[in-house]
């Protein structure tokens, strides 16, 4: 059985493979494979006190994993440690405060109940997240030149006149990532402003205003990687997750 058994042409590629009746096999569970990662997890917390609470949590991270460089060493079944493209750095902060007015608190403690009311008892919360940029994969190319440049955006993330299109029956030379080149970071802010007005001993109600991507920011999606694009080594689409600001209110009865 195989897709390629009775063709009457079949592909060099194909001919040197274990299995040259089929098209591309995908094998899972295979032994020998190795991974390493290693990171330093930091953490810092103040517990609630005085009315605020704050949780600072930061990742370093390296990973390597067994692959194959390029067709021939795929041939030979030789294996070399490529090392994970994964932001290396990754930040979150996240707090909670609530603001010192009103009855109960600080300041304004008997403070009139209209006044009470309007300005007190108010809490706020949020959450910054921060991820630095991934390492840029390269795709089999020539390369005459420092691929690194000192200002790198959304424009231009790399020295794209370093990189030509791959020469054809020419086996991959070039690195699959180079220290240093990587691109853009991803970060992100989402608050929330919320106050319960309580009505009787048993009935409260909850105001909750949400805002996610509060700075209403764009990030920037990795660029294109293919040699010969006129878009080579630009950015044109927005990265995954980041939408424009978007913001909620709900309250909600509680009994």
């Amino acid at each position: 059985p195989g897709n390629l058994r009775k063709q009457a042409n079949v592909t060099r590629e194909h001919l040197l493979r274990p299995y040259p009746q089929y098209e591309n096999l995908t094998v899972n569970g295979v032994g020998n494979w190795r991974a390493r990662y290693q990171a330093l997890q930091l953490r810092l917390q103040r517990s609630y006190a005085a009315g605020a609470s704050v949780l600072v949590s930061y990742n370093y991270n390296q990973e390597r994993n067994e692959a194959f460089f390029n067709d021939i060493t795929t041939y030979r079944n030789e294996v070399f440690w490529l090392g994970s493209n994964n932001a290396r750095h990754r930040t979150t902060v996240a707090g909670s405060y609530e603001l010192p007015f009103g009855r109960g608190r600080r300041y304004g403690g008997s403070m009139h109940p209209l006044l009470n009311g309007v300005i007190g008892g108010w809490q706020t919360s949020g959450i910054f997240t921060y991820r630095s940029g991934e390492f840029l994969r390269f795709p089999a190319a020539e390369l005459v030149g420092e691929p690194a440049i000192s200002n790198p955006g959304p424009a231009k993330w790399f020295n794209t006149d370093s990189f030509r299109v791959q020469p054809a029956f020419t086996p991959r030379a070039n690195p699959y990532q180079f220290p240093g080149i990587t691109g853009p970071i991803m970060w992100n802010l989402d608050a929330t402003v919320s106050k319960i007005f309580p009505i009787m001993e048993r009935y409260k109600l909850e105001f909750r205003f949400e805002a996610y991507n509060l700075t209403n920011s764009l990030m920037w999606a990795n660029p294109i990687m293919t040699p010969g694009n006129p878009l080579f080594g630009r950015s044109t689409a927005q990265a995954q997750g980041n939408r424009g600001r978007e913001m909620q209110y709900t309250l909600r009865h509680q009994f």
